[in-house]
């Protein structure tokens, strides 16, 4: 069997027990030879559900060994007290171990296997390539030796260059848009090349209510499509990496070990120009800094952008809102402090929208 034919099968057999969540529940469709999403019945029940990048959470984090069982324990533990707790180990070295963190937002569904879509989005970059996935709010994610990164874009985060700076690193002009009508099949593709022995960071467990008949049932389709298609796919790349792998050990010589030097060098001098490239960009709002440092406190802000007008705007909720008016109305950096909207009641706190703007030249 070909791997296209391969592939048609998983399709066919996989495609209806998956869904993808993003505030509300989807599943693919293939029309017309076009992977889509339409919205699901409230009967659908996906065994495996991708997820938007709003409704997760993601870290790059190190631990002080490098012992693959003690990650397992303390991974295990874990989980035992957070069942939104993904976690996939990146590599172990030096005495550490880093891997990459997802927490899912409770809202999403119950399902045997929940991925973030970064994780998949990524498999399809090329090594130092950005993708961008447009959208109502666009989200940036870059994969490298530490792990994934991903950035919903923001007033500070605008641009590709920008993401790049904030997690210290050079934007090299090279980038893959992935299109809102092309994200279905983007994710399908993504999950086609994402290794298989990665999948268990993702595999959330029966619940203790399902019956193991109703579980084989259900699952024993996609499952001989999954697993088959990936390890068959992973053996593929495998095989290409080692062939890759051989013809460059060829060309390699006694300089290798300076030119990985070099290049580590080149790598933290890039790191070092775009965090200060970045700084500078950034010391425009060093006023700003100043303002939220003395009404912090006091607040609980959920929102923060500047306008085109260069007013800022803070969206929050404190016990008294007008307190907060107050700070800044009083501020001697502040001018033209207002509630742009009437404050709202949320059990003991008020809801607020004030927007100011910043005296110039010390006024």
């Amino acid at each position: 069997m070909s791997i296209k034919s391969l592939s048609r099968l998983f399709q066919a057999l996989a495609l209806p027990n998956v869904g993808y969540y993003d505030g509300n529940l989807y599943r693919f469709e293939r029309k017309e030879g076009k992977l889509s999403f339409i919205s699901a019945k409230d009967s659908f029940a996906p065994k495996l559900i991708i997820v938007n990048r709003k409704y997760y959470k993601e870290a790059i984090k190190t631990l002080p060994f490098d012992d693959k069982r003690q990650f397992d324990k303390l991974l295990d533990l874990e989980k035992a007290e957070d069942s939104s707790l993904s976690a996939l180990l990146i590599n172990r070295r030096s005495g550490s171990t880093h891997y990459v963190e997802w927490r899912i937002s409770t809202c999403v569904p119950n399902s045997f296997f929940i991925v973030p879509e970064t994780i998949l989005l990524t498999q399809l970059a090329e090594p130092r390539q950005v993708i961008k996935i447009n959208g109502d709010q666009p989200v940036f994610a870059f994969a490298c030796d530490e792990g994934v990164y991903s950035s919903k874009q923001s007033a500070l985060i605008s641009n590709e260059a920008r993401f790049l700076q904030s997690i210290g690193y050079q934007f090299q002009g090279d980038i893959k848009v992935i299109e809102e009508e092309k994200l279905a099949y983007s994710l399908f593709q993504g999950a086609m090349k994402l290794p298989l022995l990665k999948w268990k960071a993702f595999f959330k467990g029966l619940k203790s209510d399902t019956g193991i008949n109703l579980s084989v049932k259900l699952l024993l389709p996609m499952s001989i499509a999954f697993i088959v298609y990936l390890l068959l796919s992973s053996l593929f790349l495998q095989w290409q990496n080692t062939d890759l792998r051989s013809k460059i050990e060829a060309y390699q010589s006694e300089v290798s070990e300076a030119l990985a030097l070099q290049s580590e060098v080149d790598t933290l001098e890039q790191r070092y120009r775009g965090m200060i490239s970045l700084s500078g960009e950034l010391s425009e709002h060093n006023q700003f800094w100043l303002v939220l440092v003395d009404i912090l406190p006091k607040t609980n802000l959920t929102n923060i952008r500047v306008g085109k007008t260069g007013r800022y705007v803070l969206r929050g909720n404190a016990s008294k809102s007008t307190e907060i008016l107050t700070l800044l109305l009083e501020h001697s950096m502040v001018a033209e402090a207002q509630f742009d909207y009437p404050t709202r009641k949320s059990r003991d706190r008020e809801i607020f929208v004030i927007s100011f703007t910043l005296k110039q030249g010390g006024e």
